[in-house]
């Protein structure tokens, strides 16, 4: 325990060390992107005069949301998630093995701490928002605890989905192919890039119960009121089940890629 919490208190000095990049390298980005969606739904809402929601969000409700998911996707995807796919083509996979700490412990504990400072970074950001701009993110306590219950677990889940991503380096000579393609189903199949409401009730409903929901478009309904007290506690369930499930599976990866690991860097 101490040597994953050592681990965690390292990896904050050391994004701390580039603050420059770190504070406006994610928050250029995430203004960026804010701006391109506020832009392009209020030029919807503009063209359709009779229209006075769509997805049962209105313009305020939509810029809120993409507010939201802007701050948010930073902390649950931070700078560094190709870190096992260079590890293991670079052969720098050999020194963990000789750690008495499980290498996706180690891992895990690095990640927790880049998902805080961007946390922490998100939070600026929010304030500013929200008060600066009068852009309506959090409107109870009760969400706040919400959201922040709903970010956990999003983080545990995204953690284990992106570990057995990146260790199919153990048999693929390209790793960031299969990324590109995850995180293109996680922007428009997660809610990042449209919201969950705005597809057909027969698809929304297939969507709801992937784990991609659970990821980005559950943490940012929990955090803006959108869910019922009975919403909110199936999809803790839901994350919950598949949070074992991607723990399971990462697990058995590492173990039968290992197998194949020759030690030798490309």
């Amino acid at each position: 325990m101490k040597a994953l919490l050592a681990m965690y208190v390292n990896e904050i000095k050391r994004t701390l060390t580039y603050r420059v990049e770190f504070w406006i390298g994610s928050i250029l980005q995430a203004l960026i992107f804010l701006y391109s969606a506020v832009a392009l739904w209020s030029a919807v809402f503009t063209s359709t005069d009779s229209a006075q929601s769509i997805g049962g969000l209105s313009l305020s409700q939509m810029t809120a949301y993409y507010a939201l998911a802007a701050c948010l996707y930073y902390v649950i995807y931070p700078g560094e998630m190709g870190f096992m796919s260079e590890e293991i083509y670079q052969g720098q996979l050999n020194r963990y093995l000789v750690y008495p700490i499980p290498y996706l412990r180690l891992k895990l504990s690095v990640y927790l701490a880049q998902a805080t400072l961007f946390f922490g970074q998100s939070i600026v950001i929010g304030l500013i928002l929200q008060f600066g701009f009068a852009i309506p993110l959090i409107s109870s306590w009760s969400h706040l605890a919400m959201g922040l219950t709903a970010v956990m677990l999003a983080c545990a889940i995204a953690f284990h989905i992106v570990a057995v991503l990146q260790m199919s380096a153990f048999w693929l000579d390209q790793a960031w192919s299969v990324m590109v393609m995850f995180y293109m189903t996680l922007n428009f199949l997660g809610g990042r890039v449209v919201p969950l409401t705005i597809f057909p009730n027969w698809l929304r409903s297939s969507l709801e119960w992937l784990p991609f929901s659970s990821v980005m478009s559950f943490p940012v309904q929990a955090f803006r009121g959108g869910l019922s007290h009975d919403a909110f506690v199936f999809e803790v369930i839901k994350g919950f089940f598949w949070l074992l499930f991607f723990i399971w599976l990462s697990r058995s990866v590492f173990e039968r890629g290992l197998r194949r690991y020759g030690g030798v860097g490309i």
